[in-house]
């Protein structure tokens, strides 16, 4: 029963406050009050080891989870003014003649204190754990794991060169080792003037044989037993490799598509680097620690395009570096244990220096510079035809085996501002003394059909606008280069090509040149409509070229302009995918034929896995290659 004025809800906890005191003591629960104003901690110290579990469970567990008892300073008051007789019996408060005045006077006191504790006491009876007690948490680890099915493939499978030909077969009774086919490239022409009663002479056209030997190109892949069965559920590991396998080997077959070269040998249609050009060698006013004391000697090493490529997803090996030095060959072990030898795409090295500025210089005035290009024999114009990158080994004392690698370069010139560092790969490294540009196991791309075939072929290293390698802009949307082109292939064949891809490097400039309009302005006009809120985007670009000639009727013909993220970056090349020549009896203008599509074999097993390879065997079939051609060494876009 309450007492006269209690509140309701105060009678439970008074009541766990009086089993408190009752158990302890009067004195010592006086005690306890005076240790909770100071230490909570200390006055439990006070609480008897029997009576502990009966505070714990309705104030001090919640309050040392919180950490809030130290610094709650109303509870701690709560407890100092709480009259040590409101735990009395009832029977003795009447001995107390102003104990019930004083319980009726504390009543605001009293019930702040028992909504104080029953606060408190509810957050423990609701799960409030004490700080540092365990229990399951997420950090436990038991969460369901959420995979999202299926193994994604975020890798580019761009391969517009391969897509865009025809894959045939066999038209003949079988293959053989090669493709052969024949053209007449030369009609015959002699004069026409007959005379009255006379036959004219005879003209005779001319025969061209052919022949492309089919190359085997494969990817080989192997998942195990255990892999199969873990993946179960989940992703299928073995048609998930056989699909990457097929990808890798688009990949590959793209670059090779494009930049294949088997070489000039029988059966082939590639081209040879051979040597390269000795440096052609001028010095420059320069902050260098050369000095009179000093000849530089410079030997030079030309790269090809598969032995230098723009990414890891085609090539010989990744790109070379100053640190890892050229590769010229080495040997790829093969998934059955064998080995196979393969070229690294590089040229033989240059001669012998032979001074006054060829292959060596002796250094004039201190501290001057050397500038270095790659000339070829014949020629003014730096860069070398099928090279992609140009290795230059330097030293200060002559002999190869003094010089060594300094840089590589994507342009024919490199300035030398010191000596190779002699950590560097040596002039006289092995393979570099051979011509390793070619690879007979590829077939043949389009770049070497171009070039073996004597396709168009520009530098552009300082040919461009204040002897820059830039593109020259007509300043009316066309470009001095393209059309210089276009030309050569209409009046020399009637026919331009249908296609124009771009290195990135060349995308660039080529844009820029035809946009610009020098002091005449921009060659496009915008208009704006005021009335329109937004619709303006910036980076617009030209996405194919007029050519003036192209067509019987004298229309002109617009040519496509794409980038190709494998040709070399200063590159431009001129494509012909379609028949120039509607009576010519081909039935395409180029076109991989396939003596074996593709095709997987699983081997037999030896070892507790699958094993599978990948392969294809063809070769590219270009009827008219010479109507095609490159623009190189483009540089960054200069204005005129």
């Amino acid at each position: 029963m309450y007492r006269q004025g209690e509140s309701p809800y105060f009678g439970q906890t008074r009541e766990h406050a009086r089993q408190l005191h009752d158990r302890m003591g009067q004195s010592a629960f006086g005690q306890f009050q005076a240790n909770m104003n100071a230490n909570i901690a200390k006055a439990m110290e006070t609480v008897p080891g029997d009576t502990k579990a009966l505070y714990k469970k309705y104030l001090a567990e919640e309050f040392n989870a919180q950490d809030e008892l130290h610094g709650d300073t109303a509870y701690k008051a709560s407890w100092q003014e709480m009259p040590l007789f409101m735990f009395e019996k009832a029977e003795n408060v009447s001995k107390n003649p102003n104990g019930w005045s004083t319980v009726m006077q504390q009543e605001a006191q009293r019930d702040a204190l028992a909504k104080n504790l029953i606060k408190f006491q509810s957050r423990a009876i609701h799960g409030v754990k004490k700080a540092g007690v365990p229990g399951v948490t997420t950090a436990l680890g038991i969460n369901f794991y959420d995979l999202r099915p299926p193994v994604e493939l975020l890798y580019p499978v761009n391969v517009p060169i391969r897509n865009s030909m025809a894959r045939v077969s066999r038209v003949n009774d079988g293959w053989g080792v090669a493709a052969h086919w024949m053209a007449t490239r030369v009609v015959g022409s002699a004069p026409i003037e007959a005379e009255e009663g006379k036959r004219v002479g005879y003209s005779l056209p001319d025969n061209n044989q052919y022949i492309a030997s089919y190359k085997e190109i494969g990817v080989e892949r192997a998942v195990s037993f255990t892999a199969q069965a873990a993946g179960e559920g989940f992703a299928d590991n073995v048609a998930d490799e056989h699909l990457r396998a097929l990808h890798s080997l688009f990949l590959g077959e793209e670059g090779m598509d494009l930049l294949g070269n088997s070489g000039n040998g029988t059966g082939s249609n590639g081209y040879a680097l051979g040597a390269a050009p000795i440096p052609t060698l001028t010095q420059q006013a320069g902050t260098t620690a050369f000095t009179t004391a000093n000849t530089i000697y410079v030997y030079l090493v030309c790269v090809s395009p598969l032995g230098f490529p723009n990414n890891n997803w085609y090539g010989y090996l990744a790109a070379p570096t100053v640190a890892t030095g050229l590769t010229p060959t080495f040997n790829r072990a093969n998934a059955d244990g064998s080995e196979t030898a393969l070229n690294g795409g590089t040229s033989q090295i240059s001669g012998a220096p032979t001074g006054s500025g060829v292959g060596s210089v002796i250094i004039s005035v201190n501290y001057n510079q050397v500038l270095a290009q790659a000339i070829p024999s014949g020629s003014t114009i730096a860069g070398v035809e099928g090279a992609a990158a140009y290795a230059w080994y330097v030293g200060t004392a002559a002999g190869q085996a003094n010089a060594f690698l300094y840089a590589i370069t994507t342009v024919p010139q490199v300035t030398i501002t010191a000596a190779g560092a002699a950590t560097a790969q040596p002039a006289s490294a092995a393979g570099l003394q051979t011509d390793h540009s070619y690879q007979i196991l590829d077939y043949d791309g389009l770049l070497a059909y171009s070039q073996n075939a004597g396709g168009y072929y520009v530098s552009q290293w300082g040919q461009g606008p204040s002897s820059s390698n830039s593109l020259t802009p007509l300043k009316m949307g066309g470009v001095t280069e393209i059309e210089n082109a276009l030309e050569y292939f209409w009046s020399t064949f009637q026919a331009v090509p249908s296609r124009i891809w771009c290195g990135f490097q060349a995308r660039l400039t080529l844009d820029y040149a035809m946009k610009w309009g020098g002091t005449n302005g921009q060659v496009a006009t915008i208009f704006l409509n005021p009335n329109t809120v937004g619709g303006l985007v910036g980076g617009f670009q030209f996405d194919s070229y007029l050519s003036k000639w192209g067509t019987p009727t004298g229309n002109g013909l617009q040519i496509p302009i794409q980038h190709h993220p494998m040709l070399p970056t200063g590159t431009i090349f001129f494509d012909m995918d379609t028949n120039p020549y509607p009576h010519s009896r081909i039935p395409y203008a180029r076109a991989m034929l396939v003596q074996r599509d593709y095709y997987s074999i699983e081997w037999p097993i030896t070892t507790r896995e699958w094993t599978f390879g990948t392969y294809a065997h063809q070769v590219i079939q270009a009827h008219v290659p010479w109507i095609t051609g490159q623009i190189t060494n483009v540089g960054a876009f200069v204005g005129n």
